[in-house]
């Protein structure tokens, strides 16, 4: 980490033409929609407390948090420059996924039914984002010679981690069953449950941004942007898991009898876990020229 900053900072020392630098912040909101990829490594069995291990798919979610970045901002010259921001914030991250399960009645009138489970975390993210700024203000004016404002367009390539502080797993019954079993919350977590449930308790992540500034005056812009997030697998702690938790990895569900259909210590799954892809629209304000 410290190499990387080192090279950033050699990179501006030899390409900007100017020693002025300016302090930058701004605070936004991403609003997203979240595609779920789960990831079971080397199932023993095919079916497992009722669940066809196989038919899990990802699903889709919504998240959403608040985000602020700060930083240096470095010009090169009066249309371009360089910003080096750390970035902090809080994120709802819903890891969403469906399967198939059935009923287990003893009388041979087994249902398949369709179900889905959300694995949801609020996150603490610690990362940093450099961004290279174009200023579009000469570039509208030749469309429209009476514009008299600013605009400025910045992409940046971001990369951190989200420390997951606490959480929650839901599951939900999707065909006829009970109504009391339609949606519900199976268990909270805090964060000593998430450090013993889990390989570790932080998710990396990696984000393509871009955004637009329209400036109120020199110091004050609207943000309006786009982010491309890439959530790194998060992974159940299966080997060390206590008998309870494994059994609450797919509990919850109506006419499941009791306990694991293949032996514990057999430990059904190798690894399972989940990554995601989420398209974030973001909006806020941005302080600095």
């Amino acid at each position: 980490m410290k190499k990387l900053v080192l090279y950033i900072l050699i990179f501006i020392s030899l390409f900007t033409k100017s020693a002025f630098t300016e302090f930058e912040a701004s605070i936004y909101v991403p609003i997203g929609i979240t595609s779920t990829f789960p990831n079971i490594v080397d199932p023993k069995w095919n079916f497992v407390r009722n669940i066809y291990i196989d038919t899990t798919k990802q699903d889709m979610s919504f998240n959403i948090g608040v985000t602020g970045n700060f930083g240096y901002r470095f010009d090169m010259n009066e249309n371009n420059a360089i910003s080096i921001l750390t970035e902090i914030g809080y994120s709802r991250l819903d890891f969403a996924s469906t399967f198939k399960a059935k009923t287990d009645n003893n009388n041979g009138n087994n249902k398949i039914y369709d179900a889905s489970q959300n694995l949801v975390f609020h996150t603490l993210n610690i990362g940093l984002m450099p961004k290279y700024a174009v200023n579009l203000t000469s570039l509208i004016k030749d469309f429209n010679s009476n514009y008299d404002g600013k605009m400025e367009l910045n992409i940046g390539i971001g990369f951190g981690m989200k420390i997951a502080l606490a959480g929650e797993y839901y599951n939900t019954i999707n065909n006829d069953a009970d109504e009391n079993y339609k949606s519900h919350l199976v268990e909270k977590y805090s964060f000593k449950d998430i450090k013993r449930k889990f390989d570790y308790p932080f998710i990396p992540y990696i984000k393509l941004q871009i955004d637009d500034y329209f400036y109120f005056n020199e110091k004050v812009a609207f943000l309006f942007g786009i982010s491309l997030i890439y959530n790194f697998d998060i992974f159940y702690d299966i080997a060390n898991m206590s008998y309870e938790d494994y059994q609450k990895i797919y509990e919850g569900y109506p006419s499941i009898g009791g306990g694991a259909i293949a032996y514990y210590d057999n430990y059904n799954i190798k690894k399972y876990g989940f990554s995601s892809f989420e398209i974030a629209f973001n909006l806020g304000i941005k302080f600095g020229n």
